[in-house]
């Protein structure tokens, strides 16, 4: 049984928020007295800070939507009510989601693993999750969707793992768990005893602990699996 992470590790989630960052900014220029690259970092940061609270449950997923724009407009001084920030927020997830695509090595992967059984841990809404996956055109391959929402748990909780592990009837230590990110991904899986992969696509791997592998390409993924049979 092999998990994978959904952004970063399927879909390129970078280029897909660089792209709507650009285009909101172009759209409301006139508005916000700074360069783009200061916007960007703003955003960035305020999108951290308010997808965090939203794992945490301190508020729910369209209410992190409010939060970035109220808080990102308050940077222009203006002080917007909650349609004025869902309507602000759909005008940049409409460029975002037009932007959404795989990794060139997610289909190769994918189709030489038909004989394996697929599965999806990720962070962030479901519904949400699930279209990224018909998006980009691969939703088939995946047997089981877990997410946060529906785990009540978030990585790296061990909860959302074990959620994963109990819907498809494997033990952790019969899964592997493919992600981005070392500390949530692949330190996460492994602390339940899932074999941990980090898919370190910069190539600047450091500070990894001998017990997680490291690919910097899926392409690497396949002998992995097939060396613990």
């Amino acid at each position: 049984m092999v998990f994978f992470d959904i952004d970063g590790t399927l879909l390129d989630h970078d280029y897909a928020e660089h792209a709507g960052v650009s285009d909101f900014y172009r759209m409301h220029s006139h508005v916000f007295e700074m360069q783009e690259a200061d916007f960007r970092q703003v955003w960035i940061d305020l999108s951290n800070e308010s997808f965090e609270r939203y794992l945490a449950k301190g508020i729910t997923f369209q209410e992190q939507r409010r939060v970035r724009m109220k808080r990102l407009f308050a940077y222009a001084g203006r002080d917007l009510s909650d349609d004025e920030a869902d309507k602000a927020f759909e005008l940049y997830l409409h460029s975002y989601r037009d932007n959404w695509r795989r990794f060139s090595d997610v289909l190769p992967c994918l189709n030489s693993m038909q004989d394996i059984t697929l599965g999806i841990i990720s962070n962030g809404d479901y519904e949400q999750q699930v279209e990224k996956l018909v998006q980009i055109n691969v939703r088939a391959c995946f047997a089981y969707v877990v997410t946060s929402s529906n785990a009540r748990a978030s990585k790296p909780d061990p909860q959302i793992f074990i959620e994963a592990c109990r819907q498809t009837g494997r033990k952790p230590e019969e899964c592997f768990y493919v992600g981005d990110r070392l500390d949530t991904d692949a330190y996460g899986s492994n602390r339940v005893g899932m074999k941990g992969i980090w898919l370190d696509r910069t190539g600047k791997t450091h500070g990894c602990e001998s017990s997680i592998s490291v690919i910097n390409s899926l392409g690497q993924l396949l002998p992995i699996v097939e060396s613990s049979h």
